[in-house]
């Protein structure tokens, strides 16, 4: 039945949507003014313990691609007069809903298959610490147990990544049976490659397990991630050279080594475990400080795609250029065959515009490729790398490229080439295998490896 309303009843329906079109319309003139007030305009965050985004300088070339009009917008909103007490506004609404924003559990387990699909989508003080190679690590032999999440934590989960001030947290389920494959399998590449090609092992820690607190990371459901590792370790013969990871990672969590909003290392963590690698291996670390760097920003990663819901503070994605030349060639053609005659020049670092603000860490080598092929012109003594992993070798490749006449890497999802057969046949000095522990633990990527690993 339609409703029928008194002629009094009518005025006050109009009167009421006139005053909402009013103050709707005040509030965007005063959100306008105030977006003009560039004398308010705050330089850094107290909330999230950050510089903003300054105005970006005029050049012609930003301004006929139209990037300096994207900076632009990036400078507008980052740095809106009265921006921290719109972020509190909101994490205390968030509160209201029953989320902390502060300290939740977004998702289920953060399982290797959920980090996957989100893929498809000098320290002077390390060396002069007089540590030896075995040092880095220790190598328990007990498999990691699975801890229970904590009883003041149970409210909080909502699907396995802890958001914490502003950066989100994946961990670690240890899988017996994934890791015996995985070991298993490079023990034999090992042996196999004897007397030709060394075989090192990289394992990354979860980010948890660095960037959290002791106290925090305990609390949290999952397996410890430096035992996983150091069992992992302990399960390699003597022809497999491991490189320890968690330790130095460790010693420099202040730092920012993992992203805030993406599943990835950044090439600061990459770096320390390459300073490792080098002193397992024997060769001089190139100086970081002595390359070209540079240093983006914002960049919002695979987490924010993955939980859109959470509030995230964006990173700076900080990359350095390796000495020798920055080109590659990047193969295409058979599933990235090396003899195949499709192949396209890239950049091992790529320094340009064109790749927007979620996609930053595609940089890397061209990010998840088949197959790809590295030449340094300022090394010509024949030594030679073989990096085989998923897209955690994506940020390990530039530092290794400081050392050796050539570098290949071959994406171990996607690679349809046997990696044993390939090092046999190019006289491969060095089989450097580099994996996050979450996904060298996951059945799946240890099949793989186990497949063509042989």
């Amino acid at each position: 039945m339609k409703n029928r309303f008194s002629k009094q009843q009518r005025k006050i329906l109009r009167t009421v949507r006139l005053l909402t079109v009013v103050l709707f319309c005040a509030c965007m003139a005063i959100g306008t003014v105030n977006g003009l007030l560039l004398n308010l305009r705050p330089k850094t965050s107290e909330i999230e313990k950050r510089e903003l985004t300054a105005f970006p300088a005029f050049t012609l070339s930003s301004f006929l691609d139209g990037s300096w009009f994207s900076q632009i917008s990036t400078w507008y909103s980052d740095s809106y007069p009265g921006r921290d007490t719109l972020v509190a506004m909101n994490n205390d609404l968030q509160k209201l809903k029953g989320i902390g924003q502060d300290e939740v559990i977004i998702g289920g387990n953060v399982t290797a298959d959920v980090i996957g699909a989100a893929d498809s989508l000098t320290s002077e003080k390390t060396q002069d610490s007089g540590q030896s190679a075995d040092s880095q690590f220790g190598k328990r032999t007990e498999a990691p147990e699975l801890n229970q999440l904590a009883a003041d934590m149970q409210d909080s989960i909502l699907e396995g990544l802890l958001i914490k001030d502003g950066a989100a947290y994946g961990g670690f389920y240890f899988v017996q049976e994934a890791c015996d494959t995985y070991t298993s399998a490079v023990n034999r590449a090992a042996e196999e490659l004897d007397g030709t090609t060394t075989v090192y092992s990289v394992l990354a820690p979860v980010n948890a397990s660095i960037m959290l607190d002791d106290e925090t990371y305990k609390k949290l459901s999952g397996s410890d991630a430096k035992q996983g590792i150091e069992y992992f370790y302990s399960k390699y013969n003597d022809l497999v050279k491991p490189v320890g990871t968690y330790d130095i990672l460790k010693e420099h969590s202040s730092e920012p080594l993992y992203y805030r909003t993406d599943h990835h290392w950044t090439a600061l963590g990459a770096y320390y475990a390459y300073l490792n690698f080098c002193q397992v291996k024997g060769i001089k670390p190139v100086n970081k400080d002595e390359l070209e760097k540079i240093d983006l920003y914002p960049f919002t990663g695979s987490y924010t795609t993955m939980v859109p819901t959470a509030t995230f503070n964006p990173d700076h994605f900080e990359a350095w250029v390796p000495k020798g030349g920055n080109h590659m060639k990047v193969f295409t053609g058979d599933y990235g065959n090396p003899n195949s005659d499709q192949y396209y020049d890239a950049h091992v670092v790529e320094t340009s515009d064109g790749i927007d603000q979620n996609n930053h860490y595609m940089r890397f080598i061209a990010g998840d490729q088949p197959f790809i092929e590295i030449d340094n012109e300022d090394i010509n003594d024949g030594s030679s790398a073989l990096v085989i992993s998923e897209s955690y070798g994506c940020a390990f490749v530039p530092w290794i490229v400081n050392n050796y006449d050539k570098v290949y890497a071959m994406d171990q999802r996607y690679s349809d080439g046997n990696f044993v057969t390939f090092c046999k046949e190019n006289n491969i000095d060095d089989l450097i295998i580099v994996n996050n522990i979450q996904l060298a633990n996951s059945t799946s990527l240890a099949a793989t490896i186990d497949e063509k690993l042989h």
